[in-house]
């Protein structure tokens, strides 16, 4: 308490004597050197052309932004690592599912917020993405991107199919069932026998990406709140079952293991994708001759709950640049313009910007145009366990058992009995 009370002292004189906060390092030490941030490597130029940017900013305070490029999905297992070795990043990329594991090494940003409130205008976030970011009371991070699961569709497979009127399939719709969906998907598989040209559906193998979404839906979930694994339940079962159907069987409308998946939803042969992600669009708007949208996810039973995501950046409590990662994490979750919200690789987090971007007409949007499903979402998905050890357990431990179902090695039941046992009897002997 008496370091937190000098520091702020500190802070106040500095501000007294009319120099600015960055200029005096503010509530957390020295603002020299380079910012440290974790980042996957595929995302490094893109976040690059933007630091170019903030460094161009702040060239008077000689604000510097060095990344620390991982690939594989790695980003949380090397701040992990940096952060036991004792030289922790700056920035923390976190957000929604990370906050329990990580809030004990960040720095509130409420004193921040407050103090830039006219400039944050934190009331501007969409309060279920902003939400996600808080604990106890908290605002630990700012959110900058979220994820959210849909129906995404190929109008050109559609349009194709549509020549032929007996069989003609209308664009996914917002009132779709499951069995909607089923209808389409096999209307839009073209072969049999191992020998297929084209997909209905894509199927996500090996991650939680959709299986988790068919299960929620069914009723089911993947864990409780006292953070155990609940997968042996008829909902969950009955979910998992359906996502095996997409692949096996009389219902086989996608690819399995060891099948062509004719690359995709981008391979432009796959008609739909069920429960894809906003995280795609940026390979997305690079393929030639793609005409797509996205739909809400299908309803199963009235329920339509899918997964939502939230990306979000927050300040190490150790870190002596607290002033430049505050003055960075502002920069990157600024509002942007109109013209750069036109071309919106993603949708915004700020309510003022997504009634912009709703308001351009749909026909003048660049793919995809169904943002009101976008945003919809949010009323219905719904985030991930938050326990710290979730990433860990479902991959694992959960997705191994899973995937011997997926092989044809078990059945679904005895897959998601296992599953549960294996995962619970680790997290009772670590964490319970």
């Amino acid at each position: 308490m008496k370091k937190f009370l000098s520091i702020v002292t500190a802070l106040a004189l500095c501000l007294s004597l009319g120099f600015a906060a960055a200029g005096c390092g503010g509530k957390g030490g020295k603002s020299g050197g380079a910012l440290r941030i974790v980042l996957e490597t595929e995302d490094e130029p893109t976040y690059r052309a933007w630091f170019d940017e903030f460094e161009a900013l702040y060239a008077e305070q000689g604000y510097k932004v060095q990344i620390t490029p991982v690939g594989g999905g790695q980003v949380q297992g090397k701040q992990d690592n940096m952060m036991s070795q004792g030289t922790p990043p700056d920035i923390i990329v976190g957000g929604d599912v990370y906050i329990m594991a990580q809030h004990r090494y960040l720095e509130p940003l409420d004193f921040y917020i407050e103090r830039d409130s006219a400039e944050v205008q934190i009331d501007d976030f969409i309060p279920q993405i902003l939400n996600e970011c808080k604990l106890d009371g908290k605002q630990y991070y700012l959110p900058n991107f979220f994820n959210t699961s849909l129906l995404y569709y190929n109008k050109g497979i559609f349009d194709a199919q549509n020549q032929n009127e007996p069989d003609s399939v209308a664009y996914p719709a917002s009132d779709w069932t499951y069995d909607d969906f089923m209808t389409a998907a096999k209307k839009l598989t073209i072969g049999s026998g191992g020998n297929y040209s084209q997909w209905g559906s894509y199927s996500t193998i090996g991650w939680w990406g959709e299986w988790l979404v068919h299960i929620r839906q069914n009723g089911g979930e993947i864990m409780n709140a006292d953070g155990l694994v609940t997968l042996d339940t008829p909902q969950a079962l009955k979910g998992f079952q359906s996502y095996l159907d997409k692949m096996k069987g009389a219902n086989k409308v996608s690819y399995t293991v060891g099948e062509l998946e004719m690359g995709g939803f981008a391979g432009k042969k796959t008609a739909m994708d069920y429960g894809g992600h906003i995280s795609n669009w940026v390979d997305l708007k690079g393929v030639s001759g793609l005409d797509w949208d996205v739909e809400l996810l299908p309803t199963v039973d009235g329920n339509r709950t899918g997964e939502l995501a939230v990306d979000a950046f927050g300040i190490h409590k150790d870190s002596g640049k607290k002033e430049a990662a505050w003055a960075l994490i502002k920069y990157l979750t600024r509002k942007k313009t109109g013209e750069t919200l036109k071309k919106h690789p993603y949708v915004s987090c700020r309510i003022s910007e997504r009634d912009e971007l709703l308001a351009i007409p749909k026909a003048e949007r660049p793919a995809p145009q169904n943002l009101e499903a976008v945003y919809e979402s949010l009323n219905y998905n719904k985030i991930l366990p938050q326990q710290r050890y979730f990433h860990y357990v479902v991959t694992q431990i959960v997705q191994r058992e899973l995937t011997k179902a997926v092989e044809g090695m078990v059945s679904a039941e005895t897959a998601l009995k296992n599953a549960t046992t294996n995962a619970n009897k680790y997290i009772r002997a670590n964490y319970l």
